[in-house]
């Protein structure tokens, strides 16, 4: 699906890209580095997340406002995937500070939940707990129940 994909993105890279867009390739991006870290020998999947990268490093000289948080978010995932651990972690705490900064609670809640991911791949599952549990309150002040009615979410006890 993510490779499918990759024809759009090199669509929207060619002309003014919609609200709509900018989602499709953040999330595209973020697709294709986690799927490159489940199946390592897929360049094909990092490349993506790297021309996606690049494309945020771009837009955010326009609007540090929108996108600063979504770059960060993405430099995290990159070295998450390529092993450098200390970077990683330093790029996913800035995410959340961007995220909480600019006041997008959807993408701090999104942010604290791949930290916890991060923590629990590392086995620090007490640091992967605590920070499941600020993205479980950043969605529920977000008003995603739905997203929080997901099995993922459940060994938290998440109630309205």
């Amino acid at each position: 699906v993510v490779l499918k994909l990759s024809s759009e993105y090199q669509s929207i890279s060619q002309r003014k890209a919609t609200i709509h867009d900018i989602f499709v390739v953040f999330f595209q991006g973020l697709s294709s580095l986690r799927l490159y870290r489940l199946q390592q020998n897929t360049p094909e999947l990092y490349s993506m997340g790297m021309s996606v990268l690049r494309q945020f490093q771009s837009w955010v000289t326009h609007s540090e406002w929108n996108f600063e948080n979504k770059l960060l978010l993405l430099e995290a995932e990159v070295h998450f995937s390529k092993g450098e651990h200390d970077l990683a972690e330093e790029k996913y705490l800035a995410a959340i500070e961007s995220a909480r900064k600019h006041r997008f609670v959807h993408e701090e809640g999104l942010s604290n939940e791949l930290l916890s991911t991060f923590y629990k791949s590392r086995r620090e599952d007490k640091k992967g707990q605590e920070f499941m549990m600020n993205a479980i309150l950043c969605y529920r002040k977000w008003g995603a129940f739905g997203l929080l009615a997901q099995p993922r979410f459940q060994d938290f006890n998440v109630g309205k």
